[in-house]
């Protein structure tokens, strides 16, 4: 004992040293990872669709608008220079107060220690509000699309937030009160507290960055955020509330439009936006059936394993052994394809002289974003749970959809709508109970076989049947295409969401939702063994389906 005490004496202080040594090297790791892992979330995937191109494509479009007309920065021959360079300031204070490791911690512990609030980045912020205030119609657009909107919403001040995404309502808390949420929120900085809000002025793609931006920042924790992301799409309507949903759907990551509204939005704030969406949806659509075409949206929803790859067999992915694993089924990406442009023709944003008749201002100007309903016309319906800051979703999008993007097989960005882990651990834990009743009766003779296994896929099947249905309340004016297997319980989500279609009263939600045209399967086992609610469970060897 008195040898242990010695030697832990003597090399007390190496071990002490050491172990900061240690502990500063882990803190500088785990640092880097986090601020990578940041700066990932505010940025948008490189391979993903070209809303940063149409960024670019905007800016220039404002840049040159801003320039042919008069201006508070200074002459015509000037103003461009002077533009430019406001824009490279704004840009330099985003990603200023973006790389700084406090912002608003240092601040937010005087305030706790000593009781008084001091922004240490108040002026950076308080510089944003004002040059974004003092620009007109083009030079805000401007501004705004060559800036990462991401990080503006991250670092801005809640009154230049306010100012931007704000609404005159007359209720100061409900138009987006002060929260723990909102980055600057507890500051009494000497920015107005009543400032001109200029949302209504904004176009539709400088409104669907300014989404993006705050859907990245994180919109559930701040109440001023759900409350903006709310004026926003409340705000549009018609024909460029369609461009908005597109734009929102083919970013090529996690956040989407079923994200934003069934994951970030809550209370209130999601039943208004889901009532906005789901009135202009269907007056979009009835003015498209009174132009007489009555097919003029279509979105495919399909399944993952078994239909547009193959799982090879391997439990509880499916049952397919026909081709190699995580292998796409020949013609399936073209097959998606042709149905977008055959069942999709979206008439109103073509280059063709009709387009004044039909209410759109301008060819020239919605042309540009036909490439986004192109790549929003698909969305992958899967029992892969989703997990902690769209983990499953974007390994899904870096090892599937990347690669088959790459090799000119899939020609869209789909939205992944996840199932959820409840259903999943269901499944595992009833096919386990399976395996041990399998085990028990095979010692006995006589014993009756249990259902065949597609039963466990219940849940699963509801839970891909109540996604379904949330995705097609945000989209009323289309027609959807179901494509799946019989493998697990894709008929019989099917079967759930044309029932309750078809069943539901007028007077329900149910009753506006839109049209399912055609639902499709993949045979990858025999027609008596799938799991649907017209065909009666007879006994099958518990074997089949898993493995």
């Amino acid at each position: 004992a008195w040898t242990a005490i010695h030697i832990r004496v003597a090399f007390g202080p190496v071990a002490m040293g050491a172990a900061a040594l240690a502990g500063a090297q882990i803190a500088d790791l785990l640092e880097h990872h986090v601020r990578a892992g940041a700066r990932m979330a505010l940025e948008p995937r490189e391979d993903g669709c070209n809303v940063k191109q149409l960024a670019v494509r905007r800016a220039r479009h404002y840049l040159d608008a801003a320039t042919k007309a008069s201006s508070a920065w200074g002459s015509t021959s000037g103003s461009r220079g002077r533009l430019r360079g406001a824009s490279f300031r704004m840009n330099e204070l985003v990603e200023k107060l973006a790389r700084s490791k406090s912002v608003g911690s240092a601040a937010f512990a005087r305030w706790i220690v000593l009781g008084t609030w001091s922004d240490p980045h108040g002026r950076e912020r308080e510089e944003i509000y004002r040059t974004l205030e003092a620009a007109d119609h083009s030079q805000l657009c401007y501004l705004l699309c060559s800036t990462n909107c991401a990080k503006l919403a991250f670092v801005a001040s809640w009154q230049c937030l306010d100012m931007l995404l704000g609404i005159d309502n007359g209720n100061s808390n409900e138009n987006g009160g002060v929260d723990s949420g909102s980055c600057g929120s507890m500051s009494s900085s000497p920015i107005g507290s009543h400032p001109v809000h200029r949302l209504g002025e904004l176009p539709v793609d400088v409104k669907a960055f300014l989404l993006d931006g705050l859907q990245r920042a994180g919109i559930p924790t701040s109440q001023s955020k759900q409350v903006w992301a709310r004026n926003i799409v409340t705000a549009t309507s018609g024909h460029e509330l369609a461009v908005l949903k597109a734009i929102m759907d083919s970013r090529g990551d996690w956040h989407s439009m079923h994200k934003l509204v069934f994951y970030d939005l809550r209370g209130d704030r999601r039943t208004e936006v889901l009532d906005h969406l789901e009135a202009e949806g269907i007056r979009v659509k009835e003015e498209t059936h009174r132009d007489g075409d009555k097919m003029k949206f279509t979105k495919i929803v399909s399944d993952v394993d078994d239909t547009l790859v193959s799982s090879g067999g391997l439990w509880p992915a499916g049952v397919d052994r026909k081709i190699p694993r995580k292998a796409m089924y020949p013609g399936v990406g073209e097959l998606f394809h042709q149905i977008h442009i055959h069942c999709s023709g979206t008439k109103y944003f073509n280059d063709s002289d009709s387009d004044s008749d039909r209410g759109v201002e301008g060819d020239s100007e919605y042309a540009q974003y036909r490439p986004f309903f192109a790549s929003s016309s698909l969305a992958f319906l899967t029992a892969r749970p989703k997990a902690y800051k769209g983990v499953s979703e974007m390994y899904a999008y870096s090892t599937l959809i990347g690669p088959l993007k790459k090799k000119n097989l899939l020609h869209s960005e789909p939205v992944i709508l996840s199932g959820d882990l409840k259903s999943g651990l269901h499944v595992l834990f009833q096919a386990l109970c399976g395996r041990l009743r399998l085990k028990r009766m095979g010692k006995g003779k006589g014993s009756r076989s249990p259902r065949r296994p597609t039963t466990l896929w219940y849940p699963v099947a509801e839970r891909k049947a109540e996604a379904l249905l949330q995705y097609m309340r945000i989209y009323p004016e289309y027609d959807f295409v179901l494509f799946g297997d019989n493998g697990q319980g894709d008929v019989l989500c099917s079967e759930i969401v044309m029932d309750l279609m078809q069943n539901a009263p007028p007077s329900s939600s149910s009753s506006n939702l839109p049209k399912i045209r055609a639902s499709m399967f993949h045979l990858v086992r025999r027609s008596s063994e799938t799991l649907s609610q017209y065909r009666p469970l007879t006994p099958r060897s518990p074997l089949v389906g898993l493995y």
